[in-house]
Parts: structure tokens; C-alpha cells; sequence
């Protein structure tokens, strides 16, 4: 019988293929899944040592540990999927609501849904979810091609590409090859940046960010320090901003209210996600109990300070 390491190794290796995006892709995926949650516990969170130093030695990028891990956390058991292409997996996977996640698989393996329309699916959940937190995912932006490709960073703000520094081969060859918008995530490699597309519930991630030095105005109110950038670009780019809570009651916009945001602002590692940056700016805010917690782990994982505030119904 093969050990764990073994078995860590031969997923990998599947995992890394180009070539095969079936249900053998997708059985690999979730074997990494398993095996990462099973042996790293909670120090598979975003952001540890321990799954980098994991995926180094399985010479896979820590973002694919991620998915796989995140794969099989969302659908553990694997008769629910069985049948099912990786490339249907992991659009699946990106669901926040389990009714959805299970309805939709349901369909796709009834109906024989394409990708495609298995991911205007999602957009339509996306948009009858409208009321319910959306846990963005920092370092995904919108690349607007052209001879000089930039990066829209949100708050009418954009980068040029060529400003990030080395690229990898890999992004170099995106750069010459695609003529229409596209979103991607932003990561380093030994090469350089890598500028990586994202697929899915791909508009769920935009406009997520870190913020700092918070200050309650009202119970819906409050001004921070966005970080736009992610730390491994240089120069870094930080935007003070004014932000509202998305789907506050106004009714509790009084005295109190404030000073409950304030409470909830105190000691916490705070993040946002943005809908549609302005200014306006109207935000999900998050925090997570551990001052060191990163932020993709504070959207993943932390409180939703609106809904403690009071949300809309």
C-alpha cells in the first residue's frame, strides 16, 4: 500500500498534467485535498509555512494546493461528483452557498451542461445572492490588453504591467495572445510575476482588499487604508478611502451603532470587498480574531462585521 508521501506524489503529477482536465484530473485534485487537510489540519490555512514548504517539494504552486484543499472541503464526498470532469469541478467548487453548489451539480450531471453554461449558471447565482456576504480574493484584478497592457486596480486606478518588474514566460505568452479583457491573479514566481486567469464565479474574487488604521464614522460609515497591491509589488499603493457597509439597516445608523462598529473594528485583521469602487464604495467588511492572519484568510475565514452591525433583510 502506497504511503501518504507516495500518494502526495503521484496526485501532484496528475495534478500538473496540461493535457487531462476529466474525471481523473478532478479524483487527483480531491486526493490532494484530502491528504492536505488530513495531514496539515489547520496549519493548511492560507498563508502557513507548512502547505508552501509542501507545495515546493510537489513543485505545484501553493494556490493549487489551495483549490485542491478548498475542492475537498466543499464536496468531501466523492460519489457526489463522480461522473464529473475537473473543469466542471472546479467551477463548482467556487460556490459559496451549499443549496447552490448541490442543485448545480445536480443539473450538470442530469442535463450534460457544457463549462460554458454551467458558468452562466453561476453568474446567475451570483446574482440572486446579491444580499449575501461575497468573499472577494485579493490580488485578482481585471487585465485590459493592448500595446501596453494594465492592471484596473480598482478607484479608477490602473497599472501598467510592464511597471510590476520580470514577468514569467508563462504571463509574457498570455500578453501576446489575448485581445479581449480577462481576470487574473497576481503571484510570484522565481521568473517573475505571474499573471495566472481565473475562472468560475471569476467576478466573485474582484476588488478584495486589505485595510488598515480603520475608523467608525456610524454604524454604516467608516474611512481605512486599502492596500491595492500585494506585497511582493514594488512600489506598494495604498488608497485612504471612505467606505459603506453594504445592506445596513439605516435605522441603525445612530450613536450606538457607531460605537458597536467601533468594538468591532478593535483588535481585529480587517479586509473588504468592494462592489463596484467609487466613491462610492460600498463594502462587505471582514475581521478575523488573529491580529496575523492574512488577508485572503480574513475573507475566507473571518466575521462578516456587517451582518454583526444589523444587515438588511
Amino acid at each position: 500500500m502506497a504511503t501518504a508521501e507516495e500518494q502526495l506524489v503521484a496526485a501532484a503529477q496528475i495534478v500538473n498534467s496540461q493535457s487531462d482536465q476529466g474525471e481523473r484530473k478532478a479524483r487527483a485534485y480531491w486526493e490532494l485535498g484530502r491528504l492536505i487537510h488530513e495531514q496539515l489540519g489547520p496549519r493548511s490555512g492560507y498563508g502557513q509555512d507548512s502547505i508552501g514548504s509542501l507545495a515546493q517539494r510537489l513543485h505545484l504552486h501553493t494556490r493549487t494546493l489551495y483549490r485542491a484543499r478548498r475542492f475537498y472541503l466543499r464536496l468531501p464526498n466523492l460519489t457526489t461528483w463522480s461522473g464529473l470532469a475537473w473543469s466542471h469541478c472546479r467551477v463548482l467548487a467556487t460556490l459559496t452557498r451549499d443549496d447552490d453548489l448541490l442543485r448545480l451539480l445536480d443539473q450538470t450531471r442530469a442535463h450534460r451542461w457544457s463549462v460554458r453554461h454551467l458558468q452562466a449558471q453561476v453568474r446567475q447565482c451570483e446574482k440572486s445572492s446579491a444580499l449575501t456576504p461575497r468573499r472577494g480574493r485579493p490580488w485578482t484584478y481585471q487585465l485590459l490588453p493592448g500595446h501596453a497592457p494594465t492592471l484596473d486596480l480598482g478607484f479608477h486606478l490602473h497599472m501598467s504591467v510592464a511597471s510590476l518588474g520580470p514577468i514569467s514566460d508563462r504571463t509574457q505568452r498570455l500578453l501576446d495572445t489575448t485581445g479581449s479583457r480577462l481576470l487574473v491573479e497576481l503571484s510570484p514566481t522565481p521568473q517573475g510575476i505571474d499573471l495566472r486567469p481565473v475562472w468560475g464565479a471569476a467576478h466573485q474574487r474582484l476588488y478584495a482588499y486589505p485595510l488598515r488604521d480603520a475608523q467608525a464614522l456610524s454604524a454604516h460609515q467608516l474611512t481605512g487604508v486599502a492596500q491595492l497591491l500585494p506585497q511582493f509589488v514594488e512600489p506598494q499603493l495604498e488608497q485612504r478611502l471612505r467606505l459603506t457597509l453594504r445592506g445596513i439597516v439605516p435605522a441603525s445608523t445612530d450613536d450606538g451603532g457607531r460605537g458597536r462598529l467601533k468594538a468591532l473594528l478593535q483588535g481585529r485583521r480587517l479586509a473588504i470587498t468592494v462592489d463596484h469602487p467609487g466613491p462610492p464604495a460600498d463594502v462587505d467588511l471582514f475581521g478575523h480574531d488573529d491580529s496575523t492572519a492574512e488577508a485572503q484568510q480574513v475573507i475566507a475565514e473571518g466575521h462578516h462585521l456587517n451582518s454583526l452591525i444589523g444587515a438588511a433583510p
